[in-house]
């Protein structure tokens, strides 16, 4: 049974394979996907389009721009903006100085199963 949660979710990977799984397993969890291969159009899409996402979910090795800069970027403009940073490195590797400090962005381990990702997800969606 899937359990409606709603919100819209923005998923930047550069792998269409992590973009299929997560789209498949959040949109079965009642959210809205919308997915990004390229950091730089996330940007876009967030920043200067200002799409409205309850959370963004950005890889942290993407072709185009690291995902730790992106996530930066994005909160030196929207400071509130919920984030899951995913690596298949560890969280300490990632995750480093204030980003350690900020309540609003979570580390997901790559690889992850279903209950990894919704549980990451609802503790990052204030319904």
């Amino acid at each position: 049974m899937s359990e409606k949660n709603g919100g819209r979710i923005l998923v930047i990977d550069d792998s269409p394979h992590i973009r299929e799984i997560a789209s498949v397993l959040l949109i079965h969890s009642g959210y809205n996907v919308i997915t990004e291969e390229f950091g730089e159009a996330a940007f876009t899409k967030v920043v200067e389009d200002r799409e409205i996402f309850d959370l963004l979910m950005i890889d942290v090795s993407l072709d185009d721009i690291d995902g730790v800069k992106l996530c930066q970027r994005i909160k030196d403009q929207l400071p509130e903006q919920p984030v899951i940073m995913m690596s298949g490195y560890d969280e300490q590797e990632v995750i480093k100085g204030d980003m350690s400090k900020d309540s609003s962005i979570l580390f997901l381990q790559k690889p992850f199963d279903r209950q990894a990702l919704t549980e990451s997800v609802s503790m990052m969606i204030k319904n």
